[in-house]
This record gives C-alpha cells, sequence and structure tokens, in this order.
C-alpha cells in the first residue's frame, strides 16, 4: 500500500474525529445488504457470478438497475454489472449526496467507485456512477487485466398538475467495458472481454387514483467473448407495459404485457457464423377485488414464445391460457397470508422457452424490529423443444418442491438479514440448499464520535453435479449447464462456502474497514469441473466516504 495515501487516510481520520459534532451515526448508510439471488461465484471479486431464480434455480436471472436490465440468459456474467452495495442505499435519501469508495488489495485488486447524487429542482433528479475495478487473479495465472469499467447515468423528472395528474419520467444510460480473468488450471486462464451499451426509459402516468398507466423499454446492446472464447454480437431488448383502471375502492381491473428479445451471432474459428433469435411474450388479464382485510386477485396468463436460427424456425403459438390467482389476508398487524398460484416465462440455454407454474403459501410476520417470512411452493417446469418444428404445445420438464424464506433484523445498533432456499426436485437442479446471509454490528460507546463495527456476510450453498454451471467446457457449446458423472455414475453433491468479514471503524461520514474473504477455506469451488482454480484467501482494504448537503 503507497504510504502517501495512508498517510493522508490517518490524517482525514483523526481531524474528523476532532472536528465532528457529536451526531448520530447511521449505520445503515455503511451496511451491505445480503444478495438477492442464489450466486454460483468463481472469484473473490464477484467479476464472474450467477444470479440463479429463487423458485427454478435452472433459470438465470436478469438483473435491474433503475431503468436498465442486464441479461443473464445470454450466458454472461451479472457479476461485472453490479457496482457497489452501497447504490442500493444511497440514493434513497432525498438530498443531494456525493460518495467515494476505495478498495485496495491482494492480487492486485483495485477499485474505485465514485457516486453523485444531485438534486436540481424539487421534481429534477441526477444520479451519476463510475466504477472501476482491476484484479489480476492468483500468481499462477501471472496475467495483467485491464480495469473493469462501469459508467450509469440517470435522470428522472416528476410532474404534477391540479387536475390530479401526475407524471414521472425517468431514463438511464450505461456503458460497460470489462476484460477479466477467468482462473482455468489447464490452460492457465483466459481474458473474457466484452463491451456494452445499456438504455432504459420509465413512464408512469397516474390520473385521479383512477388509472395508472407504466411502461418500461431497456436495451442491451454489445460485443465479447462473454462465453467459451467466441466472439459474438448480441443484443438483447426488453418491453414492460401495466395498465390499472379502479372501477371504485373496491374493484381494479389490470392488462400486463411482458417482452423479452434476444439475438445473437457468434463467429467460429472456421470463419463459420452462427444466429440465434428468441423471443417469449407475456399477457396477463386480471380483475381484483378489495376488501378490509381481503384481497382477490384473478388473471388469465398466456405466453407465445419464437426461435429462430440459420437451421430451426419454431414459433409456439399462445396455447392453453393459464388460470392463476393471488388470495392475501391480512389476519393482524403483525401476521399476514398470502396463497397465489402464478406463471413465469425464461429464455433459458440462448432458445429454450422455460414456463413455470408455481402455488405457493407465504406467511409475514413482523414484530418490533423483525422481519420473518416463510413460503412453502410447488414448481411445475414446461419448456418448448426447437428441435421439433411441429411443436404444439410445451412439454413438461420436472416438479421441484421448495421453501424459500427470509429474515430481518434492524436496530440501531445491528442489522442483519438471511435469504434462503430448499429445493427437492424429480429433474436435474443444480442446488439442493442455500443461504445469503449479512450481519452487521456497530455497538455505540457513551460520547465517543465514533464506532466500531464487524460485518459477516457470505454464501452457503450444497450443489450437485446432475446440472452445474461450466461455462469453458466445450468449445462451440452455447449451453452452460452439464452434467458430470464419475466412475460410479453417482449422484454427487457438495457444500460450498464464501464468507466475508469486515472489521473498521465509522463516524457519521467515514468508514475504514479491512475485509477478509474465504479465510478459513481456500478450496472453494462453484462447480465439479477441475478446469478451475478454486477461490482463494483474498484481503482488501476498503475506505468509504459520504458528503450529505
Amino acid at each position: 500500500m503507497n504510504k502517501y495515501f495512508l498517510n493522508i487516510l490517518l490524517f482525514y481520520f483523526l481531524t474528523s474525529i476532532s472536528l465532528m459534532q457529536n451526531v448520530e451515526i447511521e449505520i445503515a448508510n455503511f451496511y451491505e445488504p445480503t444478495l438477492e439471488h442464489n450466486y454460483f461465484v468463481f472469484d473473490p471479486s464477484y467479476a464472474t457470478s450467477f444470479a440463479l431464480n429463487s423458485y427454478n434455480p435452472n433459470n438465470l436471472e436478469d438483473i435491474s438497475l433503475f431503468d436498465v436490465m442486464i441479461d443473464g440468459s445470454l450466458l454472461g456474467s451479472v457479476g461485472s454489472y453490479k457496482i457497489s452495495p452501497l447504490i442500493n442505499n444511497f440514493f434513497n435519501d432525498t438530498l443531494s449526496s456525493t460518495a467515494f469508495e476505495h478498495n485496495r488489495g491482494d492480487y492486485a485488486f483495485n477499485e474505485n467507485v465514485i457516486f453523485i447524487d444531485n438534486i436540481v429542482d424539487s421534481t429534477i433528479k441526477t444520479i451519476f456512477v463510475v466504477q472501476s475495478k482491476k484484479y489480476n487473479g492468483l500468481e499462477s495465472i501471472n496475467s495483467n487485466s485491464k480495469p473493469l469499467q462501469n459508467f450509469f447515468f440517470s435522470l428522472s423528472k416528476k410532474y404534477s398538475s391540479q387536475n390530479n395528474l401526475d407524471l414521472a419520467l425517468s431514463s438511464t444510460l450505461m456503458y460497460h467495458k470489462e476484460e477479466v480473468i477467468i482462473p482455468l488450471i489447464s490452460a492457465g486462464s483466459y481474458n473474457r472481454n466484452s463491451e456494452d451499451y445499456l438504455s432504459g426509459i420509465t413512464f408512469d402516468l397516474d390520473y385521479d387514483e383512477k388509472f395508472n398507466f407504466s411502461f418500461n423499454k431497456s436495451f442491451q446492446n454489445g460485443r465479447g467473448n462473454f462465453y467459451n472464447d467466441l466472439e459474438s454480437d448480441r443484443f438483447c431488448d426488453w418491453s414492460n407495459f401495466s395498465s390499472i383502471y379502479s372501477f371504485n375502492s373496491n374493484i381494479d381491473f389490470s392488462f400486463k404485457y411482458h417482452s423479452k428479445l434476444n439475438s445473437l451471432e457468434s463467429l467460429f474459428e472456421s470463419n463459420e457464423s452462427i444466429y440465434i433469435n428468441s423471443n417469449t411474450n407475456e399477457y396477463l388479464l386480471s380483475s381484483n377485488l378489495k376488501l378490509k382485510k381481503i384481497n382477490l386477485n384473478l388473471s388469465l396468463y398466456l405466453s407465445q414464445s419464437t426461435f429462430d436460427d440459420d437451421f430451426i424456425n419454431n414459433d409456439l403459438k399462445l396455447k392453453s391460457p393459464k388460470i392463476n390467482f393471488d388470495f392475501f389476508y391480512d389476519y393482524s398487524k403483525n401476521l399476514s397470508l398470502t396463497i397465489k398460484r402464478f406463471s413465469k416465462s425464461y429464455i433459458t440455454k440462448f432458445s429454450q422457452l422455460n414456463v413455470s407454474d408455481i402455488n405457493s403459501l407465504r406467511i409475514d410476520y413482523k414484530i418490533h424490529d423483525l422481519r420473518l417470512n416463510f413460503e412453502p411452493f410447488y414448481l411445475t417446469s414446461f419448456f418448448n423443444d426447437i428441435s421439433d418444428i411441429n411443436q404444439e404445445r410445451l412439454q413438461k420438464e420436472g416438479e421441484i418442491f421448495g421453501l424459500n424464506s427470509s429474515f430481518g433484523y434492524n436496530k440501531k445498533n445491528m442489522i442483519a438479514t438471511i435469504k434462503s432456499s430448499l429445493y427437492n426436485s424429480n429433474y436435474n437442479t443444480p442446488i439442493d440448499y442455500y443461504f445469503n446471509y449479512s450481519i452487521f454490528f456497530a455497538p455505540k460507546f457513551y460520547n465517543k464520535r465514533f464506532r466500531p463495527f464487524v460485518g459477516l456476510n457470505g454464501i452457503y450453498s450444497k450443489i450437485n453435479n446432475s446440472n452445474f454451471i461450466d461455462f469453458n467446457s466445450n468449445q462451440d457449446s452455447y449451453f452452460i449447464w452439464n452434467s458430470f458423472d464419475d466412475i460410479s455414475g453417482q449422484l454427487l453433491d457438495k457444500n460450498v462456502s464464501l464468507v466475508n468479514i469486515e472489521l473498521g471503524l465509522m463516524l457519521n461520514q467515514f468508514k475504514i474497514s479491512y475485509h477478509f474473504s474465504n479465510p478459513l477455506n481456500h478450496n472453494t469451488l462453484f462447480s465439479f469441473s477441475n478446469s478451475y482454480q478454486t477461490i482463494p484467501f483474498f484481503s482488501k482494504l476498503q475506505v468509504t466516504w459520504q458528503f450529505f448537503d
């Protein structure tokens, strides 16, 4: 670490302690929330990581950042698009704010993030974020990667008229460029590179609390060797539309539409190219009845998919509409019950359409600073066989019995969250269960202007070899899910854990901390392939400043 930089930190820290007023420190400003989804992680910086759906772990999740959607189905790592966890809670403040975060650690790890949140007037808000992250990987790789870059800008405007018309408009632009190390054993490594341009716009209109109209359009366009070291051009397009009409205080009618388009063109080493285009559309027509303690929603669900490439043209028309429902009962101010059946479609393996029918019972309980929910569910998975051009309906893939749950606790001295899922399926799924956790404890000492803290967050999962992520197993292959059979032919499973420990001191707007990742287990690997290096012990120094107007 540069001695000059450390001297500056020490000077600032001591000066802040001596000059700072005795104000209450909001520990939530520095809290790192638990991961929303289960992640398969291949390096301690999370640059190569994949988000799995909480109901059906065979589906990779798209993630969102304000108006922008980031694709997970085209097998690119969504982890490289994730900016500092501060972005989740930093911009909730209504005042203008600025922040800077610096990280420096092992294997030439260096990360800088700048946040600027500005209120132009009472109706206009701008957000600008710049991230640069460099991680060379293990010493055995002996590589010199280029910094991963994310540039993010968002502009939002609110308008209210005297005739009960409220209008909100927001737009987001994002630029992403990376050259990330893929830690392989056999070949040493290769650099995954990609350059993406992302944009999104959201329009929301509300009139007299009788009619609501919402629309979001998002694009992702890029080029790189994000999968299997094959140069590819990709384009993703999302459209989301929702309209709600309130007939009276008890009855609503709504229509929702969701569309996603994936387009990919790749060039092989033989100079042969392949073109793949996949599209899915969802339609939802609903009626909603609201009573004092009861909310009942009935809906009609339809899905449609199309697929074409250089060899196959498959169009799956609207078939077998599904009747879904959502029953909510508010038993008391502390306890509520939800019984629902719903359907959701995904594009997976580039071209395959997956439709999941989910029946669930959710129990939510809250008392004081404690929040709990439990959701046992039963899922039936259907898919389209793209090789069958005469296919008229979706085929049943399998069933999953599962349990989603979460725990939350928030006090002035401590914040803790846990998210977990357990699965029991009759077909190939990559995981049996997972626990994501994040605990932050910062005791307050009388008459002290700083607070020490300790943080603990990470992932604990049980994975199996029936269907695991292996994005470099077979060149010229577009399937990220692979299976592995040992000599005995038996199903293998293992527990994997990635733990992050954080120790440091915190003032009102300043935090300095030291982080340890994977301190007890140097053999963590979220795969059954022997092509990858395990995640090593990793440490870093983090400094965070926050400034509020």
